[in-house]
């Protein structure tokens, strides 16, 4: 082009330039009449409309009136419910804090794994302490899931050389908060550290704990005392420590919904935060004292959804107690979900994290835990760790998400969500309110029994692959290198009782009881400072916290609710072919009888792959075969237990049964499937000898369990 043709074509653009002349505004009518016309007679509303677990229905498009009455628009970051974020600047001056757990269970190797990771880009730490830990348990029944801190040596290891004024620590304490509080006192008089410059958390969830063993080694009475002690502690002696907190993460890994999963949360801490008013201990100074922990999916827009609507129902709640603007602040901890993980096909767990991780971010998460890929298996090693830290280190050095100032603001989908997820979770609390709280509602089952059903719900889902688990219930690689499961135990654990006894072995009996009853007869606000006294004369942390609590009945055992991962029932069926496999040196065999060409028979064969291959079979898929004979011929010579017939409808009541009968003769060892459910068809093929047909609407757990069972794949 001439320069004077461009220079006419610049003028053109410049004085013609009219986007709306050229693109002419349509109507959402006329735009869904063109949308179903290009679905060629499906219904809309079953191909265009996505039904979530909470009910929800996502649209295919939203338009700037959906959005217009909805009650937070307007709002601006940092302020009146904080949709838009928790504070005004987001991320901007400190970004998120990447907050990963610690995986070693001896303090020791844990620290040294900590530092190192300070040094490659992580900023806080989420300390994992075990089961046994959490329920003030004797150190001689640790299961070596999670570290058991002993005493202050035990912290000194696992923090030493950390500068707590920098790094947030935060602990997951169960029921022992007081435990955790009273080894950071003593910590810092051994060094000399101020406690009021450590910024962190003490996940201290009493109920969070019920929920999950179904008993809690004290009363619920008993169980706020401590709660009301631990923010007296913090509110004077360390003011920038949360320690109330209210774990989601029990509801979450149980199959929970987003709407379960808030409303639940949202009920454990208004019940712990009316029991701090009615001591008297104001919201202002109750409320900054706690910190959320939700499980983040792998439903993008549905966890930045609850992660906004999260911060409109604690804001709504703390106002209702009177609380000011300030207390109104909810930080929140997300963990990326182990419900969504896989062990077989691993790697695509780095996918699910990532994607999970970004909706934390973009929801505004506080902090961010990015689960390891190899998790599922075993106790996540040193590439799978920097793989997950560095995936968060992306989202902010190169993708610049610190930059951005509520980055979902005002795109529709997600105003609309962040909406119908707060109503629904507020309506669902409220009910829980009018059952007596959480406390009486756990006690009744009500939340159990919502949030089993919801996870029924989606495990029929996971059954009939509805819901797709990517090299799992859906393109499954059965040629993959097995992985050995190797889960975490007390054989891994250098062992806390040794480490006891090496404490016992420094300790001076006179002075131990001594300190122990001292402690027992002392005021709740005198409970921390006591304990961490006794701590010093050699006392164990399980004695302390026995000693404080003797008298206090456990609470009534309720209904637990156990983690799980949507990807279990699959794993099971590919571990029973594993074992057959590791005994007869090849995985069962599947020889699919494709008849006629290849329009006839493609779909389906490539349809009965994808199923087989998820129960772990090996699948023969042959060219198609020009007679019934020819197919049964050499689908007899493969060897193959089960032959799957593809073909379409109309020919299977030719087809089938000679096909049927030539096998019948080679072989009685053998189960025949028909890919479909030609209806009006399916009596006479079985009389003609077929056993089972998989298709779309098929168990395929029920089903491949069956065949399994039939061609002797069995458990040993």
């Amino acid at each position: 082009m001439s320069e004077r043709e461009t220079s006419s074509a610049r003028v053109e653009l410049g004085q013609e330039l009219n986007l709306k002349g050229r693109f002419p505004a349509h109507t959402y009518s006329e735009w869904k009449t063109a949308a179903e016309a290009g679905l060629k007679g499906a219904p809309f509303e079953k191909k265009l409309i996505t039904k979530t677990p909470e009910g929800i229905s996502i649209q295919p498009l939203y338009l700037r009136g959906d959005i217009a009455p909805l009650p937070h628009m307007g709002e601006f970051p940092g302020l009146f419910t904080r949709s838009r974020g928790g504070t005004a600047a987001g991320h901007l001056e400190t970004g998120w804090e990447i907050a990963q757990e610690t995986a070693d269970t001896d303090p020791g190797e844990a620290g040294e794994a900590l530092r190192d990771a300070l040094k490659h880009g992580q900023t806080s730490v989420m300390v994992v302490l075990s089961q046994a830990f959490r329920n003030g348990m004797d150190p001689r029944l640790d299961a070596g899931d999670g570290i058991y801190l002993t005493g202050t040596d035990d912290l000194n290891a696992l923090i030493s050389g950390v500068d707590w004024t920098a790094c947030p620590i935060h602990f997951m304490a169960g029921t022992s908060g007081l435990a955790v509080a009273m080894m950071l006192e003593d910590h810092a008089s051994r060094e000399g550290l101020d406690l009021g410059r450590l910024h962190g958390s003490i996940v201290h969830d009493p109920f969070g704990e019920w929920v999950r063993n179904g008993t809690l080694p004290f009363g619920t009475t008993r169980a706020h005392d401590e709660t009301a002690a631990l923010v007296d502690w913090a509110t004077n002696r360390a003011p920038r420590i949360q320690v109330v907190a209210a774990d989601g993460l029990v509801y979450h890994e149980a199959g929970a919904d987003a709407v379960s999963e808030l409303a639940f949360t949202l009920a454990t801490a208004v019940d712990y935060l009316a029991d701090l008013s009615a001591r008297g201990i104001p919201v202002d100074q109750a409320a900054p004292r706690f910190r959320f922990v939700f499980g983040v999916g792998t439903h993008f827009l549905m966890e930045i959804a609850k992660l906004r609507a999260a911060r409109i129902l604690w804001s709504r709640a703390v106002e209702s107690f009177g609380g000011g603007h300030a207390a109104r602040r909810i930080p929140i901890h997300a963990r990326t979900s182990r419900y969504h993980q896989t062990r077989y096909d691993a790697h695509v767990n780095i996918l699910r994290a990532a994607t999970a991780a970004f909706a934390a971010v973009v929801g505004g998460a506080d902090s961010i835990h990015t689960a390891p890929f190899d998790e599922t298996y075993r106790v996540p090693g040193s590439l799978s760790r920097r793989v997950a830290r560095n995936t968060q280190i992306v989202l902010d050095a190169e993708s610049h998400f610190r930059n951005l100032i509520d980055p979902a603001g005002g795109a529709y989908a997600v105003e609309m969500m962040t909406h119908q997820v707060a109503a629904q979770a507020w309506d669902l609390f409220r009910e829980v309110e009018a059952r007596g709280g959480m406390n009486n509602a756990l006690a009744a089952g009500f939340p159990q029994e919502r949030i089993l059903k919801v996870q029924s719900e989606r495990a029929a889902g996971v059954a009939t692959r509805r819901t797709v688990i990517v090299g799992t219930s859906h393109y499954a690689n059965i040629k993959e290198e097995t992985v050995p499961l190797e889960p975490a135990g007390p054989e891994n654990s250098p062992g806390a009782d040794r480490r006891m006894e090496t404490l016992r072995t420094r300790r001076q009996e006179d002075r131990t009881r001594t300190a122990l009853k001292r402690a027992a007869d002392s005021k709740p606000a005198d409970w921390i400072p006591r304990g961490g006294e006794a701590l010093r004369t050699g006392a164990g942390v399980h004695e302390i916290l026995h000693t404080l609590r003797a008298g206090s009945k456990p609470a009534a055992g309720i209904q637990p609710l156990s983690a799980c991962r949507a990807a279990e029932p699959f794993e099971k069926l590919r571990d029973r072919s594993e074992a057959y496999r590791s005994r007869t040196g090849k995985h069962p065999g599947v020889f699919l009888a494709n008849l006629g060409p290849a329009a006839q028979h493609k779909a389906r064969a490539e349809f009965s792959r994808g199923f087989f291959e998820a129960g772990g079979f090996a699948v023969e898929s042959p060219a198609g075969f020009d007679t019934p004979q020819q197919a049964a011929t050499a689908a007899a010579d493969s060897g193959a237990p089960v032959v799957v017939i593809c073909s379409s409808d109309d020919t299977y009541p030719e087809l089938v049964p000679p096909l049927v009968q030539t096998l019948k003769e080679r072989t009685n060892d053998i189960t025949i499937v028909v890919a479909g459910y030609p209806k009006a068809q399916v009596e006479d093929l079985r009389r003609a000898g077929v056993d089972e047909f998989i298709h779309l609407r098929a168990d395929a757990l029920d089903l491949l369990a069956r065949i399994q069972r039939r061609i002797g794949v069995v458990e040993k």
